[in-house]
């Protein structure tokens, strides 16, 4: 009985720990290639194009944009664009991207959209974190409370045996 008692305890509180450090580490990711952009040199790019790109069952239509850094043009498939939640944009349109000076094919199409998904990773980080505390202490009650009962009935059986 002691085993099942506690083992859904330890079991989700070490999964929701894993939970919560995956999603730290992920929104630290995020984070990291959103401050990256300030390194990085704002350009404005125009659809040229769009790509139909299959994976599994299901293609999605991306944008194909170019930009010019010293004299040279520059073409990329926007893979990052948010191509999941819009359409493609228009043929012709603008959009701005930022490309590394180093080396303008590492191109970040930054959007509102990573810094609503680190705040929502962090939050859900701090959420298994107090999930986490929650089932932990919820462990350490029950445990005391063993300790106790093993205490008294030690007790019981040593005034028993004393008769």
């Amino acid at each position: 009985m002691e085993k099942t008692v506690k083992s859904p305890f330890i079991i989700g509180g070490i999964a929701t720990l894993i939970a919560c450090l995956l999603c730290c580490f992920t929104a630290s990711f995020m984070l990291y290639k959103d401050l990256s952009v300030n390194s990085y040199v704002q350009t404005e790019a125009i659809v040229v194009d769009h790509e139909y790109i299959t994976s599994s069952d299901e293609g999605m239509f991306y944008d194909v944009i170019q930009f010019t850094v010293d004299g040279k043009t520059y073409t990329k498939v926007a893979l990052n664009n948010r191509a999941y939640y819009r359409e493609p944009l228009n043929i012709g349109e603008t959009i701005v991207v930022y490309y590394n000076p180093d080396n303008p094919d590492d191109v970040i199409f930054k959007s509102s959209s990573h810094v609503v998904m680190i705040v929502v990773c962090y939050l859900v980080a701090a959420g298994c974190a107090v999930g986490s505390a929650f089932l932990f202490i919820k462990l350490f009650k029950i445990l005391k409370k063993e300790r106790e009962y093993n205490s008294r009935l030690n007790l019981w059986v040593k005034d028993e045996n004393d008769l």
